[in-house]
């Protein structure tokens, strides 16, 4: 266990204090400067050597550019209704030059190669933009339009990969390592235009997983402002990902049209926004993560359907984790070949045949590389550490057992010892032994002497162990510390543990058909980005008999190399203590609550199906019974059980046997059927899927109603389980019942939420009221966009009571956001507050009347219920 944490108080003093921090924080008052530390002589010989970066002008830029702040940026998603509008607000923003620390600076520039103009890039970093009054405005609309979905914040290099796809809406899309989840964001913009289909065939889906449970939730968080049902987030280690066999025997597990691979890695090209990485780089960790990234890139190949697109992507400009990985997968995948990525970039743009779209600037592949490592260094530098604080161990130790006093005090100190002293004193002096032979054995690993054991010889380190060498660069490198490889049989003859056959470029031959020049090298000082790698593959067709012969191959290949990629993985991590990807993309440690975090999904009970589809008039074509779908989760299950029995107890009735199918029926999810067919496979752990359209309200007053329904299950069901209004999106064009529409002045007064008075609303609006039910109805408003003559409806959930009022049954953010929206279009209009006692109403209702009051509470009641979002 550890330590246990001194509790903080919560008194106005520590509030004070805790606050006082924070504005610190914001102020960089407390910040390390990294301005003078932003070096590594390591680092540069080692990049100088690769020639990505040519030498001159070249490398000063390069260096130059790492050295400063990364600019944020943010995207305008594309599915956004008013995705033009929203650039136009941007627009504003562009141009308007300000001062910021001396400096003239855009707030806000277009990215030119991101389509449709919907790209941004701000003129200073995202640490800035907080801190920085003159961006205050444009900070505070960048936070509005985030919390409402609109944008999403994105390094302007993380959004090539989804670009290089070319996904279209009807693909089916496996994001390998999806976390945090812009990427994934980025694809289902594009599969949710297959949405509207009602021929779900057509209807495209995106399968993200990620290994680590807790990014894997976060996942969910990030992807539902989306709220897609094509979604489907699933935990496993991104090798080791289930075959889709259950659902096609015929497809050899090859299900998915496009496979994003954006692999862990060592993260070198995000020194830019991780200014810790220029202490801490070193090879180490490029070096442990190639199987790794090998294997998950595998798996992606294997899952893929013939004549489908895989990117494989990493944040690093190391190219033993980009161009070796890429030629490795050539090598061992004859039916893959290179896709130059610029060119499904530029379709992208949906531009007319002979325009050329803005060219995205990046570097051609590597034919050929260096291989290079530190490790011995890096190991010594540990070791001294290591040393130091041995060495301040043992002067403590020392202190303790009095070498430090004068001679006549140790022999007083000697004469009057008893037998207890001198075991004790033995034991110190074991103890010390042991840390000193501990110490020996981390020493005796390193096999070549340290600085200070090298002859006088007068001869640098490389002369001495190269001495036909004459490049200058790889020279530097070696005299720094770093052993040099110039090909796999001189990593074989110095017995080298890390190194593999597939870390060195590839023979002229190979490269004579590879096309590694069609991979994409992003360099900081062509785009101002980070560093980043993208490749983009294509699995050819293949004749029918090759089938075979794949599908041994990738069970021979997963049983060989899994446990040593793991192994690799986290040594690479020990290695390189700046972490800087650590549990980014699936090779997190999935065993901290992974089988916990596992639910079903099943389908719903057919007859509440059918009494709910009658009520709403749901077409049964075009949203299936089989599409609604209860989240099973038998940890939350036990706990709604033993709740149900406290509720039995207490209204004197016997505990009776529940199914606990149906009493984990508190939340019906719609799940489309490619959706529904992923989460068919077996093995497959799921965390989350589809989007909730309803809800049940465990209110006393619902759960007393539903005991006294005298066995009307149709009037149970209906009145229990509620429109939602997150789900209200996917069914609303489907349904020919419970619909009113009413006028732009009744959508206004809805707009605040809780309880609208009869009074506030059109005679139109009221007569369809009072000719439905109690129960749930959509209030939907028509309105068509001047400027592109599209029809936009507006729609929102209300509760018809039994008074003259409704319940609007929305989140306050769903309010607040359709606000956005009608003031985005410039017509929204004053709310009219409800008449007094007394005065005329715009008209009357025949049901039965209940006291406002008890009217007023019970709406209150279901609107509190309305504020708890249960997972369930």
């Amino acid at each position: 266990m550890g330590k246990k944490r001194p509790f903080r108080g919560n008194n106005a003093e520590d509030r004070k204090r805790r606050k006082d921090n924070s504005e610190n924080w914001k102020r960089d008052e407390r910040r390390t400067d990294w301005s003078v530390m932003k070096n590594n002589a390591r680092f540069e010989a080692y990049y100088r050597t690769q020639g990505f970066v040519s030498p001159g002008e070249d490398w000063e830029m390069f260096i130059d550019h790492l050295k400063r702040e990364l600019p944020a940026c943010f995207r305008i998603n594309s599915d956004y209704v008013f995705a033009n509008e929203l650039r136009e607000q941007m627009l504003g923003f562009v141009g308007n030059r300000l001062e910021v620390d001396g400096v003239e600076i855009d707030p806000v520039q277009p990215i030119s190669w991101y389509p449709n103009g919907y790209g941004y890039k701000l003129g200073t970093d995202r640490k800035a933009i907080r801190r920085l009054d003159a961006l205050n405005d444009l900070h505070q609309w960048m936070i509005k339009q985030t919390d409402f979905g609109n944008i999403t914040r994105q390094e302007a290099v993380s959004m090539v990969p989804p670009l290089a796809l070319d996904v279209q809406p009807h693909h089916k899309c496996l994001d390998m390592c999806a976390a945090p989840g812009s990427k994934t964001s980025q694809l289902l913009e594009i599969i949710n235009r297959s949405v509207s289909d009602p021929d779900q065939s057509k209807h495209g889906v995106v399968v993200a997983n990620d290994a680590d449970t807790d990014r894997a939730y976060m996942l969910v968080h990030q992807c539902r402002r989306t709220n897609s049902p094509s979604l489907v987030i699933t935990t496993h280690k991104g090798q080791q990902f289930p075959s889709m066999r259950y659902i096609d025997a015929d497809l050899k597990g090859e299900y998915f049209d496009r496979v994003l691979c954006d692999v862990p890695c060592s993260g070198d090209g995000t020194m830019r926004k991780n200014p810790m990485i220029w202490q801490r780089w070193n090879t180490n960790a490029a070096i442990a993560l190639h199987v790794l990234q090998i294997l998950i890139a595998t798996r992606g190949i294997q899952l893929l359907k013939p004549g489908g697109l895989m990117v494989y992507s990493t944040c690093s400009m190391s190219p033993v984790e980009d161009e070796a990985v890429v030629a490795e997968l050539l090598r061992t995948h004859p039916d893959l070949e290179l896709v130059d990525a610029r060119e499904c970039i530029a379709r992208s743009h949906g531009l007319p045949e002979g325009v050329a779209p803005p060219a995205f600037r990046a570097r051609a592949g590597l034919h050929h590389w260096h291989v290079l490592d530190d490790y011995k260094m890096v190991t010594q530098e540990i070791i001294a550490r290591k040393k130091n604080k041995r060495d301040e161990y043992f002067e403590k130790k020392r202190s303790e057992n009095g070498e430090g006093k004068g001679e006549a005090d140790r022999k007083e100190g000697e004469g009057d010892k008893d037998a207890d002293g001198e075991a004790a004193e033995g034991e110190a002096v074991d103890e010390v032994a042991a840390v000193e032979e501990a110490a020996a054995a981390e020493e005796a690993v390193i096999t070549e002497p340290t600085t200070t054991d090298i002859p006088d010889d007068g001869l640098t380190r490389a002369q001495r162990l190269h001495p036909d060498l004459t490049d200058e660069n790889i020279i530097a490198a070696i005299n720094l510390g770093m052993d040099y490889f110039p090909n796999w049989e001189a990593a074989q003859a110095a017995s080298h543990r890390s190194l593999r056959k597939s870390m060195f470029p590839p023979t002229a031959e190979e490269i004579s058909w590879m096309g590694l020049e069609r991979c994409l090298r992003c360099v900081p000082q062509d785009e101002d980005t980070g560093g980043f790698f993208v490749a983009t593959f294509r699995k050819k067709e293949r004749p029918a008999a090759d089938a075979k012969s794949s599908e041994a191959k990738e069970v021979t290949m997963t049983a060989e190399e899994t446990a040593a990629a793991e192994a690799a993985a986290e040594a690479g991590e020990e290695a390189s203590s700046s972490k800087p990807r650590n549990n980014n993309h699936g090779n997190g440690n999935d065993k901290n609550k992974s089988m916990g975090a596992v639910v079903e999904y099943k389908n719903w009970d057919p007859e509440a199906v059918r009494m709910i589809q009658e009520f709403y008039g749901i077409d049964g074509e075009s949203i299936k019974p089989s599409n609604f779908y209860v989240r099973y989760d038998h940890a939350q299950t036990a706990k709604m059980l033993q709740q149900r029995q406290r509720q039995m107890k207490a209204m004197g009735r016997e505990s009776d046997d529940v199914d606990e199918h149906k009493l984990s029926s508190k939340t019906i999810y719609y799940i489309p059927d490619n959706v529904g067919q992923v989460l068919q496979t077996t093995g497959l752990k799921v965390v989350a899927a589809g989007v909730k359209v309803f809800e049940k309200r465990l209110t006393s007053a619902a759960y007393a109603a539903a005991q006294n329904s005298d066995g009307n299950a149709y009037a149970s069901v209906v009145q229990e389980y509620r429109l939602l209004q997150e789900g209200l999106h996917v069914l609303a064009p489907y349904m020919t019942r419970r619909q009113v529409y009413m006028t732009l002045q009744d959508l206004c007064n809805m707009l605040a939420g809780g309880l609208v008075s009869y009074s506030t609303l059109d005679e139109s609006t009221i007569t369809q009221l009072i000719a439905q039910s109690v129960g749930c109805v959509i209030a939907a408003y028509r309105h068509t966009i001047p400027s592109t003559g599209q029809e936009q409806v507006f729609r929102l959930v209300v509760w018809r009571g039994t008074s003259r009022t409704i319940n609007v049954m929305c989140h306050k953010t769903d309010l607040d956001h359709m606000t956005h929206q009608l003031q985005t279009l410039g017509i929204l209009l004053p709310r009219i507050s409800a008449k007094k006692d007394g005065e005329p109403t715009n008209g009357g209702d025949s049901a039965v009347e209940v006291p406002e009051a008890q009217e007023m509470a019970e709406s209150n009641e279901d609107a509190n219920d309305d504020a708890m979002v249960t997972d369930n």
